[in-house]
């Protein structure tokens, strides 16, 4: 079964919609794997235009690599070819590896996308430091920049195309650094931190509800945590959580509150009682979302409207 489908994915002539989690999972452990001598990250899966692309690593080695009918080996790309991925935007993701995308790493990705005409928008490398979920950058700011320098000169010289701050939301203090380095050439992914803004309007019109959705998710978070970059405790927010009503939305602002509640989303709307509850509190309290959405997505944009 495993065969044919993979046999299916490459003959897709554009950019194939997502595939299932536990169908990428499959894919990357019974047969990409194997067949590349890797471990195959899920999650970097593509399939377009008769070929299914993928990020690996071998013991401390990193690699981007494509099977394709005509493919003999790990990394043999095969023939240069055009490749077009009709009205589509591709954007690649490196940023969920184990380790630091070097400039090295860089270059060859990028050399190799270009040398066989496919054509993208947008690239995240995995930089260095910790771009935790929901929560600012940990990292020396100074070390951050040097290395973000060399990944825009990169950008510039394969493309331009655009760097990709995936896990990207709320890291304040590295916008002002991005934006000077790589001026419109930015993508900036923040949409999960609109979730945390729904559940700050729960917070603060159905506290009941809310206590009850932290509850689930402080149950939840030891095993939804596994497939992110968090370091969160759960023992951390106890005194918010105990605290009165009026104050249960500092835990939107707390880095351990932020990351649990930010992991557990999927938990919670899937929940057949929470879920429901949620989306009707938002829609009936709808214009008080938007304003809380709209105030976090202008402190997000605020920095790049500034050139110094």
């Amino acid at each position: 079964m495993m065969e044919q489908l993979l046999l299916q994915s490459i003959q897709n002539d554009a950019l194939a919609p997502a595939m299932p989690e536990e169908t990428g999972n499959a894919l990357a452990e019974t047969i990409i794997g194997p067949l590349a001598e890797m471990t195959v990250y899920p999650r970097s899966l593509i399939a377009a235009n008769h070929g299914l692309y993928f990020v690996g690593r071998r013991e401390t080695q990193k690699y981007v690599g494509i099977v394709t009918a005509t493919a003999r080996r790990a990394g043999d790309l095969g023939e240069p070819r055009s490749i077009r991925l009709s009205s589509t935007a591709l954007y690649l993701a490196l940023a969920e590896t184990d380790t630091v995308t070097s400039l090295t790493e860089h270059i060859y990705i990028a050399s190799e996308l270009r040398r066989l005409g496919v054509q993208w928008v947008s690239l995240a490398p995995r930089y260095v430091g910790e771009f935790e979920k929901g929560v600012d950058y940990i990292g020396d700011l100074e070390v951050f920049a040097a290395a973000f320098a060399q990944h825009a000169a990169v950008a510039r010289a394969f493309g331009p195309y655009k760097l990709s701050l995936h896990s990207g939301s709320d890291k304040f203090s590295i916008y002002p650094i991005v934006a000077r380095l790589a001026g419109n050439d930015v993508h900036l992914k923040t949409a999960g931190t609109s979730y945390l803004e729904a559940l700050r309007a729960v917070a603060r019109v159905a506290p009941a509800v809310f206590r009850k959705i932290v509850d689930l998710a402080v149950e939840r978070y030891p095993v939804d945590r596994a497939s992110y970059q968090v370091s969160a405790e759960t023992a951390a927010i106890e005194p918010l959580v105990t605290g009165p009503d009026e104050s249960l939305d500092k835990l939107l602002d707390d880095f351990h509150g932020r990351e649990i509640l930010h992991v557990t989303y999927g938990s919670v709307l899937n929940h057949p009682q929470l879920g429901s509850r949620l989306f009707a509190i938002l829609k009936a309290h709808e214009e008080r979302y938007t304003q809380l959405v709209a105030a976090h997505f202008d402190r997000h944009l605020k920095p790049f409207g500034k050139r110094s």
